[in-house]
């Protein structure tokens, strides 16, 4: 069955219409985005420096701070209560762990878990500023530590797509007075490497990642 040339050109209009919409609200999206990237990093900025900025300030300067910070101020005897407006309060409501693991044993993962959720809340704002950085997950201080490799594997799994390095460092000494084991101490950070290594490569297989962490050894010496 054919259509009219009127019912044609009625469609065709109608597609172009779309077109210019559809391009329309693109273009919107995409200044949105760059006026919330302006705004996340005045907010970082405002928050991070926000002691010193009020320190430096004028009286009325001081006010406004105040007011774009806090509402209902209330004193109460000598003590003063007050809210924080949004975004201010989920800030600092973020420094409570717990509340970012709802649903989890709390205690069960205290150790581990709590803090490598915190990093990657803190990988993704980091590239929301600049997605050109490449960032590393804090490792253990040590092949020694008691938490060592379960730290890794936990902080990797949570911060795996955020994250290009997975830092790593160690101290050599001869506190023993051995020279010959001392002398043989670079094996251990060989085996050191080859755990951490390991360790990566696991997290990877999770997900059938082909993306590889790689280390940085950022921090090694002899004492």
């Amino acid at each position: 069955m054919g259509i009219t040339r009127d019912e044609y050109d009625k469609k065709a209009r109608e597609l172009k219409e779309l077109q210019v919409e559809l391009s329309m609200r693109i273009e919107e999206h995409q200044k949105g985005g760059d006026g919330f990237r302006t705004t996340l990093e005045s907010l970082i900025s405002v928050a991070s420096q926000a002691s010193r900025l009020f320190e430096r300030s004028k009286t009325e300067q001081k006010r406004e701070l105040i007011a774009f910070v806090f509402s209902n101020l209330q004193l109460r005897g000598q003590k003063l209560e007050f809210s924080l407006r949004s975004p201010f309060d989920l800030m600092v409501n973020r420094r409570s762990y717990t509340e970012w693991l709802a649903g989890m044993d709390g205690a069960r993962f205290s150790d581990t878990v709590r803090p490598s959720r915190g990093l990657s809340e803190a990988a993704k704002m980091m590239r929301w500023i600049d997605g050109s950085i490449e960032l590393a997950a804090c490792g253990s201080s040590g092949r020694k530590m008691a938490t060592f490799g379960a730290w890794e594997d936990t902080v990797l799994e949570h911060t795996f797509d955020h994250v290009e390095f997975i830092s790593l460092h160690t101290y050599l000494n001869n506190y023993a007075g051995d020279t010959a084991a001392f002398l043989a101490s670079p094996d251990l950070m060989d085996s050191f490497i080859d755990e951490v290594v390991a360790i990566a490569d696991a997290v990877a297989a999770r997900p059938r990642s082909n993306k590889r962490i790689m280390l940085s050894f950022d921090e090694w010496n002899v004492w």
